[in-house]
């Protein structure tokens, strides 16, 4: 809950969140001066969008850039019982 209202609030203040993953809490820990009794759970970016995407890599300017996919909501939604998969 804590992300989600991290990045709802983030948004209503006209930043951009973005979780972070596939990063080594070990290597970050010592990089980010978080104390060895204490653990990594998540990380999230949080800033504004940059007005050059010349700066991002092909792929990431496309996904910026253009239209927004989405899946059917049927995809990702079902009622009163599990209906996915099989």
């Amino acid at each position: 809950m804590a992300v989600g209202l991290l990045m709802m609030q983030a948004t209503r203040m006209g930043y951009v969140a973005h979780p972070v993953s596939g990063y080594n809490a070990l290597k970050l820990k010592p990089l980010l001066g978080i104390p060895d009794d204490h653990i990594l759970v998540t990380l999230i970016n949080v800033g504004r969008h940059g007005q050059d995407v010349s700066l991002l890599q092909d792929d990431q300017r496309e996904r910026e850039t253009g239209p927004r996919i989405r899946k059917p909501l049927e995809e990702v939604l079902s009622w009163n019982q599990f209906q996915f998969g099989g």
